[in-house]
């Protein structure tokens, strides 16, 4: 997501083809040099030499928000990995929480995303352990 040309070929397989300019477009203005710059990469979408550019999500949980025919939206809860290693990195790793709502339509044979959206958490409660938080 970090570079143009990985970013393209990310959209161009998992979106909605009626959608992909839009989504492309958003993303784009999303992941700009200056949001490089902020999450301590480089222009291109590079880390600094000698770190490792760090980005992980890890599903937690989903939720089936709403279903009919050819079209769904689902909710999936996420914890993640972010930033740049090294001691002197400008953007150290950190985890975070959050929960993706993503639109998704049946074209060309499977699910492809129309749309999505991002929030914080919900971060489970220090110490307890147990059934994910709803959706």
């Amino acid at each position: 997501m970090f570079t143009p040309a990985a970013r393209h070929a990310i959209v161009d397989s998992i979106a909605d083809p009626a959608e992909r300019g839009e989504l492309q477009a958003g993303l784009d203005a999303d992941y700009s040099a200056a949001f490089n710059e902020r999450i301590g990469l480089d222009a291109s979408g590079r880390p600094p030499q000698g770190g490792v550019f760090v980005s992980r999500t890890m599903p937690a949980g989903t939720t089936v928000k709403a279903y009919e025919g050819d079209t769904a939206t689902v909710a999936v809860w996420c914890s993640g990995l972010f930033g740049v290693t090294g001691k002197d990195s400008k953007a150290p790793v950190k985890t975070n929480w959050f929960t993706m709502t993503i639109k998704l339509k049946w074209a060309e044979g499977g699910w492809k995303m129309t749309a999505f959206t991002q929030a914080e958490g919900p971060e489970p409660a220090r110490g307890e352990f147990g059934q994910a938080p709803p959706l």
